[in-house]
């Protein structure tokens, strides 16, 4: 082998590597990622975190039922099948709840437990206005996650509806509950309040429609 030769082959052998990862370059493609994207969970008229919007922006003309502060669902009212409720009677209320929660009350108030231990359902409901014993208060073993109050109407017809979340400082529960406010500054207001109570997300997507027919069920009682 000649000189020459022997620099020809040395020549050539970068140029052979470099064509090489050319090649292999040309054949790697860069892999999109997907945009992240704001949806809302089916059948939800607002976004987790929100009060509900009005049905005619969501619902299309079924109608909306307001859950908690959170979550909001367009349709039929959900109804239980017979026999899964029972009827408690209050003072000035019958409301409906599943039978195999517990109840408990205080004046114009009630709670239900559910059997494992992870829901309590809430309700209060006076003849007029007043509040719960303390339902409406922050604890100090409790943090705020949320909070949102929208006024509609004037006079006679102004509502203030509160939305409210709280959690316990150990991470042991969350509150949600709704504050519902009518006829405001009349001298014969009308207050209800709904709450559940519930370990984690987990605890309140399984008795989700539970307490929305919960909810749907109170019939308040005339003078």
């Amino acid at each position: 082998m000649t000189n020459k030769t022997l620099f020809l082959i040395v020549l050539a052998i970068p140029l052979f590597i470099i064509a090489g990862c050319s090649r292999q370059n040309s054949s790697i493609q860069t892999i999109p990622t997907e945009p992240e994207v704001s949806v809302l969970t089916e059948n939800n008229c607002t976004e987790e975190g929100q009060p509900p919007t009005t049905s005619a922006q969501c619902c299309n003309g079924l109608e909306m039922i307001e859950i908690d502060h959170a979550y909001a669902i367009c349709g039929k009212i959900v109804k239980p099948a017979p026999g899964q409720v029972t009827l408690y009677k209050g003072t000035w209320f019958d409301i409906k709840y599943p039978k195999e929660f517990t109840p408990s009350s205080i004046a114009d108030e009630a709670r239900f437990l559910s059997p494992d231990g992870t829901v309590e359902f809430f309700v209060f409901s006076p003849q007029w206005g007043g509040n719960p014993v303390d339902y409406l208060t922050t604890k100090a073993s409790e943090e705020l996650v949320s909070e949102k109050t929208d006024t509609t109407g004037a006079d006679l017809k102004k509502k203030i509806v509160r939305w409210v979340t709280v959690k316990a400082k150990d991470g042991s529960y969350y509150r949600s509950f709704v504050s519902i406010k009518a006829q405001v500054g009349t001298g014969s207001d009308l207050h209800y309040v709904f709450g559940i109570k519930y370990e984690n997300d987990a605890a309140y997507q399984q008795y989700r429609d539970a307490y929305i027919a919960f909810k749907a069920s109170l019939s308040q009682y005339a003078d």
